[in-house]
């Protein structure tokens, strides 16, 4: 009995080129003279569980072969007959392309879960950096502002301190001139002081004279008027 007679027992493992990634295969019993790679942890598929319990489905079948081999191999006294050693070889030649043909299905199966291994690995290496880096600009944003603020208070400390030494040697200034110039400034206000007074003398002055001028002026052209009166009577 042929492996291709089967009733196309291992077409249903068989993927084309569109169909999506192998999924994870659960962990069974190792066969005799193979060697199973354990699979990376990954993150399970939904879409490839059917092909999981096919495999389940094909793998059950293989251990119910084995087991027939070797009953087959090892039969007990009671048995009428033995089974051809010819059919035994072809059932033997059967389970040995069925192994073959699982550990190329479970190399496959890691060679996929390898892959999702590295893809998290590097999600999580960029996610751990991007964290890191969050962390590092929220720590210099603080520092920068933390800066400016020290700044802001040195700069007004500065000028608070330039604006009173400012204040006081414009008032030192003022003292210096007002202690310098002080006699001469008393002597300027008594001068003004008799200055006005003599301005205020010769203002009384002049109005007196012109007072008397205007009343000479006044006799004058009253006796003149008066004698053209007298003539212009006669």
């Amino acid at each position: 009995m042929k492996p291709e007679d089967e009733g196309g027992f291992f077409s249903k493992f068989k993927t084309t080129q569109g169909d999506a990634a192998p999924a994870p295969v659960p962990p069974a019993a190792p066969f005799q003279g193979s060697t199973v790679v354990p699979p990376a942890p990954a993150a399970p598929v939904h879409a490839e569980d059917g092909k999981i319990a096919a495999l389940e489905a094909a793998m059950n079948e293989l251990k119910e072969e084995l087991a027939a081999l070797k009953g087959a191999a090892r039969p007990d006294s009671s048995a009428q007959s033995l089974e051809a050693p010819a059919g035994l070889a072809v059932r033997m030649e059967r389970s040995e392309n069925l192994i073959a043909e699982l550990k190329v299905l479970v190399s496959s199966q890691q060679a996929q879960l390898n892959k999702y291994a590295e893809a998290k690995l590097v999600a999580e290496g960029l996610s751990e950096y991007l964290r890191d880096l969050v962390a590092q600009l929220n720590t210099k944003l603080v520092e920068a502002v933390n800066t400016m603020h020290l700044s802001l208070s040195d700069m007004s400390a500065r000028l608070t301190g330039s604006e009173a030494i400012h204040k006081k040697m414009f008032s030192d200034a003022e003292d210096r001139v007002k202690k310098s110039l002080g006699g001469e400034m008393a002597a300027m206000d008594a001068q003004l002081k008799k200055l006005r007074e003599e301005v205020s003398w010769l203002s009384d002055e002049y109005k007196i004279l012109m007072t008397g001028k205007i009343s000479a002026l006044e006799e004058k052209y009253s006796a003149a008027f008066e004698a053209i009166a007298r003539r212009m009577a006669k």
